[in-house]
């Protein structure tokens, strides 16, 4: 019959094997939480770029019903979208009117994803080319990406010029915690190829 010693003894092998278990199968976890958390944040990556992309598409070849419903608002609703989409066209035509055509749109890799309230939030860099009287100018800025659905879908707002602390007086969901990129200078590539 085994002494009180050697019982306690046992206890205190099984206590001590129980945790190693326990500290690795924990220690897994936390890994396999890692692994699963960065495919997210990839995947979540890779739909703020898709979303970006369908709204330039549709931009470029002018389909604004569609650029709209990407638009970033307050108040998200049908009404607003057609304002919008209103109001870009009548812009684009304008412009075209001076001999002004955006041609291009290509985004950069966006900053890291933040949680703000009930949305998800980043920053997009832009390249954007615009063929104006004379050649070609490209352009930078930056577009704040936002989410309503745990980043299923992805809406934007130019930030053209704007701090985004001037943003946040309109917009104050906007959060004060987004990673605003450095712009680069603008560039102009002239038509004629003596001037370059």
């Amino acid at each position: 019959m085994p002494s009180y010693i050697e019982i306690a003894l046992g206890l205190i092998a099984r206590s001590q094997k129980n945790n190693k278990m326990k500290t690795f199968f924990f220690s897994s976890f936390l890994f396999l939480a890692s692994i699963a958390c960065f495919a997210d944040s990839k995947k979540q990556v890779a739909t703020v770029l898709s979303d970006a992309n369908k709204m330039a598409t549709a931009f470029l070849s002018k389909d604004y019903i569609t650029y709209s419903k990407y638009a970033y608002y307050q108040t998200p609703g049908k009404e607003q979208e057609d304002k919008l989409a209103g109001m870009v066209a009548q812009h684009m035509y304008d412009l075209e009117q001076q001999n002004n055509v955006i041609t291009g749109m290509n985004f950069g890799t966006p900053t890291h994803i933040i949680k703000a309230g009930k949305q998800l939030q980043c920053v997009v860099p832009v390249t954007m080319k615009t063929h104006i009287k004379g050649g070609m100018v490209t352009s930078y800025t930056n577009m704040i990406a936002v989410s309503y659905d745990k980043g299923h879908s992805w809406h934007f707002m130019d930030m053209g010029s704007k701090s985004l602390e001037t943003l946040r007086t309109q917009y104050p969901d906007i959060s004060p915690n987004l990673i605003v990129p450095a712009k680069d200078n603008e560039s102009f590539l002239s038509d004629d190829p003596n001037q370059r």
